[in-house]
């Protein structure tokens, strides 16, 4: 995977996690992402939107849990 690429991932859980570009080229199956938005489950309704983060999170990430968008 290359730098400046537009990922999506998914948890563990099987819910998406978010979207973002990476950062880095892929070294060792391993990417840097900056994360530009995630999904976010609101408790008392159950229903799922995106959010925009104020903040972008850097996250390390296998290639293989991210999908180019």
């Amino acid at each position: 995977m290359k730098k400046g690429t537009l990922v999506s991932w998914t948890l563990k859980s099987g819910i998406a996690g978010g979207q973002g570009k990476t950062i880095t080229d892929e070294v060792d199956g391993e990417v840097q992402v900056k994360v530009e938005s995630r999904w976010c489950e609101d408790p008392s309704t159950g229903q799922r939107s995106v959010t925009a983060e104020e903040v972008h999170y850097v996250i390390s990430c296998t290639v293989t849990w991210l999908m180019a968008l």
